[in-house]
């Protein structure tokens, strides 16, 4: 085993330990309440924008990433409460231990996608100047290969994307919105 495999197996290792002691609905639950988040911040903070410009004195210069945070916030936090009834209710019903294995399952799927999707946005710096980890140590590996083309297989559009201009775009949409709500007063 490379040094590499045992620098991309720890997270893997975490992920089931983690996996293992939340439980499969906890698991679930945090991703898709990042994703959500995420989504819906994206979508929604303009809403908290006009609420705050109408409720609370807020300089304007901090109004887009303080509506997007608490966007954000609030959806995890929400998603986070649901995860814990449904647990519990599980307890209940005598499953804690089926969802603690299937947790355990999930967590080495997901911090395995994470670290795909981590190999894959580092791809431009390994190319460039920066050529670390090694062609030798990324062929000596096991499980970098499979690893770095995880999340492109899912996703083959992930390839084409251009990530900076888009959140760029994102932002000056939100903008936008709080402008036009700014206007409207």
């Amino acid at each position: 085993m490379e040094t590499l495999d045992i620098i991309l197996l720890l997270p893997l290792v975490w992920g089931a330990y983690r996996g293992f002691r939340n439980g499969f609905i906890i698991e679930l639950c945090t991703l898709a309440a990042l994703i959500l988040g995420i989504w819906g911040a994206i979508h929604f903070s303009d809403w908290v924008a006009e609420y705050l410009v109408q409720n609370i004195d807020i300089e304007r210069k901090y109004l887009p990433m303080t509506s997007f945070a608490i966007t954000f916030l609030g959806i995890v936090i929400a998603i986070n409460l649901l995860a814990k009834l449904l647990t519990t209710l599980l307890k209940a019903v005598a499953l804690n231990g089926i969802n603690r294995l299937v947790g355990l399952a999930f967590g080495v799927l997901k911090w395995s996608f994470l670290l795909s999707v981590l190999l894959f946005l580092w791809r431009p710096v390994q190319e460039g100047s920066w050529n670390w980890p090694s062609r030798a140590d990324r062929e000596a590996s096991l499980l970098y290969k499979p690893m770095a083309n995880l999340a492109p297989t899912f996703f083959p559009y992930l390839e084409e994307l251009d990530w900076r201009s888009w959140w760029e775009r994102e932002f000056d949409k939100v903008k936008d919105d709080v402008d036009d709500v700014l206007e409207e007063l």
